[in-house]
């Protein structure tokens, strides 16, 4: 048991910090704000937006729109606060204190190096309905966008940001619709991937209609600068909107709470080798589209670290979470005395499936002089290597693979249910 409580020890040890940091109070950024300020005129804002559904097609068209936005000198809200004026104030990092003189514009090129989240959405046209007679909007299409230092990411990952601007657009509001644009950030510290990783590696081992002019559609836009005040963060906006007319009213969701997670790129995690000898030892998982051993015995398991020493890698990884790539493994068995066969290799494979291969360097113990090797056996001594191959599994993957029941056994080792089995699952 020596193995699995230095595991545990170290998996333990390193999380432990991030698991006292999450019983911190998640810190809460309330923004609401009078959906008063009137951005650009359709026409001006059509090269970037698709202004009839929210669609941006490129990062760059979602950078230039929010330059359209900020260069924009509007002046409706009570009370009156210019465009530049608000810009200095809600994205000071943005701008320098000449931004909105004659001549003085946002510096697209600071545009290209932040991090943004933009909310675009459009309503419905306007109807007219009751006695007497009121306007009612309802969303048609909404989109959440991540720009990360002039690229598009995946949904629901940033990397690392210190910094993040918040923009919302809302198109097609009717000029006679009252509204308070409410914005709620809440912000929770989270541990790092690799680290849960490890964490988990540790405890899975030890336990074994309208009206002309008068309904006229304008365009309104906000944001502002939020400073991260953790290095690994969870992000969730809740959006919604509240009827200024009716006193007293709710508030009424603009989407589902949207959640993003705000880790660096890493250059290190773990994984699980797990030693195979034929290919028939894998079975397809339909629901997960990899390739994964049909059973997993613990005793046979390496704990690995996986080392990602190029950029490119890194951010591979953190962009579609693959690479082509190999990275460096190494790690030990979960045996007794596993410093006596240290494995060290590389990992690489295609998306459903990853291999690791190199060597364990095992120690053997030196013969008595005059021994007579039986058939087979190796005549080194002292730290021998013999070449390893095997799957290298993430750790959610082992969770998986440990938790599900072997197939029931027959005379020759394999039962017609087991052989069935991933014919049934991927119907």
């Amino acid at each position: 048991m020596i193995h699995r409580n230095m595991l545990l020890a170290i998996g333990f040890a390193i999380a432990a910090p991030f698991a006292i940091a999450q019983s911190k109070t998640p810190q809460t950024i309330a923004f609401p704000e009078p959906a008063c300020r009137f951005a650009p005129a359709v026409s001006d804002l059509s090269p970037f937006v698709d202004v009839n559904t929210g669609t941006i097609l490129t990062a760059s068209s979602a950078l230039d729109l929010i330059a359209a936005l900020m260069n924009s000198n509007t002046q409706t809200c009570d009370p009156p606060i210019s465009g530049p004026s608000y810009v200095k104030r809600q994205f000071h990092s943005l701008v320098d204190s000449s931004f909105g003189e004659p001549g003085k514009t946002l510096d697209r090129k600071k545009l290209d190096k932040a991090v943004f989240i933009l909310h675009v959405l459009r309503w419905t046209d306007a109807a007219q309905t009751g006695n007497p007679p009121t306007v009612t909007q309802t969303v048609q299409q909404q989109q959440w966008y991540l720009i990360d230092r002039g690229k598009f990411v995946r949904p629901g990952r940033l990397f690392g940001a210190k910094t993040v601007y918040f923009v919302y657009l809302h198109l097609n509001k009717n000029s006679r619709t009252d509204y308070t644009s409410n914005y709620n950030l809440t912000i929770t510290e989270a541990i790092p991937q690799n680290q849960q990783n490890l964490q988990l590696l540790a405890s899975l081992l030890a336990s074994g209609a309208a009206n002309g002019s008068s309904l006229g559609p304008v365009s309104v836009w906000g944001g502002m600068e939020l400073d991260m005040w953790y290095s690994t963060a969870d992000i969730e906006i809740d959006s919604s909107t509240t009827d200024n007319k009716q006193p007293g009213a709710k508030s009424v969701a603009l989407d589902n709470p949207v959640k993003i997670h705000n880790e660096g790129l890493g250059w290190w995690d773990v994984s699980a080798g797990v030693p195979i000898r034929k290919m028939s030892q894998l079975t397809f998982q339909s629901s997960s589209n990899t390739l994964t051993p049909q059973t997993v015995d613990k005793k046979s398991i390496f704990a690995l670290m996986d080392f990602y020493p190029l950029h490119k890698q890194k951010m591979d990884l953190a962009y579609s979470n693959f690479t082509w790539i190999p990275s460096f493994v190494a790690g030990v068995p979960v045996t007794e005395q596993p410093l006596h066969q240290p494995l060290f290799g590389l990992a690489w494979g295609p998306r459903f499936v990853q291999f690791y291969f190199g060597a364990i360097i095992r120690k053997q113990p030196n013969l008595p002089t005059g021994s007579i090797l039986a058939p087979g056996t190796s005549a080194c001594s002292g730290w021998c290597p013999q070449f390893a191959f095997g799957i290298n599994l993430p750790i959610k993957a082992l969770q998986t693979a440990l938790s599900s029941k072997p197939p029931a056994s027959g005379g020759n080792g394999n039962s017609q249910q087991g052989a069935q089995a991933p014919a049934t699952t991927s119907k």
